[in-house]
């Protein structure tokens, strides 16, 4: 008897190059992977503003924001806009780069699919 082949489609856990109809060419990230950064997003800029600055205050003056939004950021309760977001990467080169890739590490480490 053969044994019973796995229909499962495994995860891709590295983005990929895709091209449009025009030949364009760029790198896209797994979908479900997308859904979890955008929800995730503002625990690892929580992570990502606890590392850099000594408090709310500090990230109230820095991003120029009122103080409850800071607290907001600094807790993770939300998370800021793309204006903060570029401003956080100006000040802090690859920032975002390196909160996509932590959190991308989390993803795959919680996928029990990822091969």
């Amino acid at each position: 008897m053969t044994s019973p082949v796995s229909s499962a489609v495994p995860v891709q856990v590295s983005p990929t190059r895709e091209t449009d109809k025009n030949g364009t060419s760029q790198m896209s990230w797994p979908k479900v992977f997308v859904l979890f950064w955008r929800a995730e997003f503002k625990r690892y800029f929580s992570r990502f503003l606890r590392r850099n600055y000594a408090g709310p205050e500090e990230v109230s003056f820095y991003y120029n924001v009122r103080y409850q939004t800071a607290v907001n950021w600094w807790d993770g309760v939300n998370a800021p806009n793309g204006s903060a977001t570029s401003m956080a990467d100006a000040m802090h080169p690859g920032c975002l780069r390196e909160m996509r890739e932590e959190a991308y590490r989390d993803w795959v480490g919680g996928n029990d699919r990822a091969a």
